[in-house]
C-alpha cells in the first residue's frame, strides 16, 4: 500500500488534489478570457470594417436626404406659381417626415443592431452593407420600374428645368457633412457604449444624424427663428420615433405570442 503524502514545496504550498483543483480552476479563468478576448476581437479590435459600413451608409442616407430637400424646392416652386391642394401639401410633408425621422433612423440603427447581433467580422459586415443599401434602393427600383415610360420621362425632364441656387446648394454641402461625420460617429458611440452605458443606447442615439440634419437646414433657411422650428420639429420627430419603435414592438409581440400576451395573461 502506497502511503499517500503531500509533498510541501519551500513556500509551504501543498501540491496533491488540491493543487489539481486550483489549476484546473486557473484554466477555466484563462478559458473564460479567452473567450472574451475573441469577442472584443469581433467587435472592437477591427472597429474599421464597421466603421466603413457606417460610412457607406451616410452617402446613401446623405442621398434620401437630398431627395427629400429637392421634393421640398419642387413643392415650394411649384405653389408659387399655381395653387396646390392642400392634400398634396400634407402628403409630401409627411412623407418627408417620415422619411426624416422613421425610415433613416431606424437605417442607422439596423447599422449598429447588425454589428452587434452578427460581430464586426469582414464577411459579416460586407453582407450587412449590401442589405442596408438594398433598403435605400426600394424607392428608386419603384420609381424606374413602378411607372410608365411616359410618365417616368416627363418626371425626369421636369425635374431638370428648374436650377438649384447656390444657397440650397451650401445647404446641401452642410447636410452632408452632418451625414459624413454625425453617422460613423454615433455608430462608434453606439457600438462601443452599448454594454457600458445602457442597453437602450443604441436606439436613443439613431436618430441623432436627422434631427441635426433637419435643424442645419432650418438655421440656413431662417436664421434663430428657424433654430426654434428645428428645435421643436426635431423633438416631436424624435417622440414619433419612439411612437413607431413600441407599435413595431407591439405588433412583434403579438404576432409572437398571441392576443393574450398583451393582455398579461
Amino acid at each position: 500500500m502506497y502511503e499517500q503524502q503531500r509533498i510541501r514545496d519551500v513556500s509551504g504550498r501543498s501540491e496533491g488534489p488540491g493543487r489539481l483543483h486550483e489549476a484546473s480552476r486557473l484554466a477555466r479563468a484563462f478559458s473564460g478570457f479567452a473567450s472574451l478576448l475573441q469577442c472584443i476581437n469581433q467587435i472592437v479590435v477591427h472597429p474599421t470594417h464597421w466603421l466603413i459600413c457606417a460610412q457607406v451608409v451616410s452617402f446613401a442616407l446623405f442621398s434620401e436626404m437630398r431627395d427629400a430637400m429637392l421634393c421640398e424646392i419642387a413643392l415650394r416652386d411649384i405653389s408659387q406659381k399655381r395653387q396646390v391642394p392642400r392634400g398634396w401639401k400634407l402628403a409630401i410633408g409627411g412623407l418627408s417626415f417620415a422619411r426624416y425621422y422613421v425610415f433613416l433612423p431606424y437605417v442607422v440603427y439596423s447599422v449598429m443592431a447588425l454589428v452587434l447581433s452578427d460581430g464586426g467580422r469582414v464577411k459579416d459586415v460586407c453582407l450587412n452593407t449590401v442589405a442596408v443599401l438594398f433598403l435605400l434602393e426600394v424607392d428608386n427600383l419603384a420609381f424606374l420600374h413602378g411607372l410608365s415610360e411616359r410618365v417616368r420621362m416627363e418626371a425626369e425632364e421636369n425635374a431638370g428645368k428648374r436650377q438649384v441656387t447656390d444657397d440650397e446648394l451650401q445647404t446641401m454641402d452642410a447636410v452632408k457633412i452632418v451625414c459624413v461625420v454625425l453617422i460613423p460617429f454615433v455608430v462608434l458611440v453606439g457600438i462601443l457604449g452599448h454594454n457600458l452605458a445602457s442597453s437602450m443606447l443604441v436606439e436613443i442615439i439613431a436618430p441623432l444624424p436627422s434631427i441635426f440634419a433637419v435643424l442645419v437646414q432650418c438655421v440656413r433657411a431662417n436664421g434663430l427663428k428657424g433654430a426654434c422650428g428645428g428645435l421643436g420639429r426635431g423633438i416631436l420627430g424624435y417622440v414619433v420615433f419612439w411612437l413607431w419603435w413600441f407599435a413595431v414592438l407591439t405588433l412583434m409581440v403579438y404576432q409572437a405570442q398571441g392576443a393574450g400576451a398583451l393582455d398579461g395573461g
